[in-house]
């Protein structure tokens, strides 16, 4: 039964064959094990500012063609402060963002910041890329850096709340992405707060999947995610 997973969403993207040869993350963490699992034989380009993650991103990619860059990623290109957080009482970091403002506190540095468009200039990666952005509030700027990023990449995956999942929908839609998948929904108090957007680019989709139309319905195709009560 498909489901909306990310695994499963993209193993539909690979045995459909959606061309994907560089695979490019923005804000990897420690790892993004959805990625390795369903694409370990692509080049993984990391972006990861946080110094505390590199030695378990050595450990986790070991096994996978990897280039890490330890740097921030936005709209332009120089320094930025990054604040680190822990939440949900955590010895470790968990969260980092950039902010405006000098590195006055223990929790707060300074790190290189750089642009998709200008990284990838320098650095050219074969395309068409899959993109994925975690990076806790700053997409829409790391998608502004990314213009010509995005004209050659095939899919999006991009973090959302229910605040600006819409405005990201929206700024992937109008450069040529439509929804493939809403997956990892998240609630908090039992209500909806976050999921991850799979944008798959238009042309794509027309070539690679059906498109449900009125006057040429399968009903095969059609697939109800359901839970089964007992």
């Amino acid at each position: 039964m498909r489901v909306p997973d990310k695994i499963q969403s993209l193993m539909v993207l690979r045995r459909r064959h959606v061309p994907i040869e560089t695979i490019i993350d923005v804000g990897a963490q420690l790892c993004t094990p959805e990625l390795t699992f369903v694409f370990p034989d692509k080049p993984h380009l990391l972006f990861e500012p946080v110094r505390e993650y590199i030695e378990h991103i050595r450990v986790n990619y070991n096994k996978i063609n990897y280039t890490l860059v330890e740097a921030a990623v936005s709209d332009k290109e120089g320094e930025v402060t990054l604040q680190i957080r822990a939440i949900g009482g955590s010895a470790t970091i968990t969260h980092s963002g950039m902010v405006s403002g000098p590195a006055d506190s223990i929790d707060k540095r300074v790190v290189p910041m750089v642009t998709l468009d200008g990284y990838l200039l320098r650095h050219p990666q074969k395309p068409p890329y899959l993109v994925k952005l975690d990076v806790d509030g700053c997409e829409e700027q790391i998608m502004r850096g990314a213009e010509e990023t995005l004209k050659n990449t095939s899919v999006v995956i991009v973090e959302g709340t229910k605040g600006n999942l819409t405005e990201r929908i929206t700024f992937l839609e109008a450069r040529g992405f439509e929804i493939f998948d809403l997956v990892e929904a998240c609630y908090y108090d039992q209500s909806f707060w976050q999921c991850d957007a799979v944008m798959l680019k238009q042309s794509l989709h027309a070539q690679y999947f059906t498109r449900l139309q009125n006057d040429n319905f399968w009903p095969e195709k059609y697939e109800a995610f359901r839970l089964t009560y007992k």
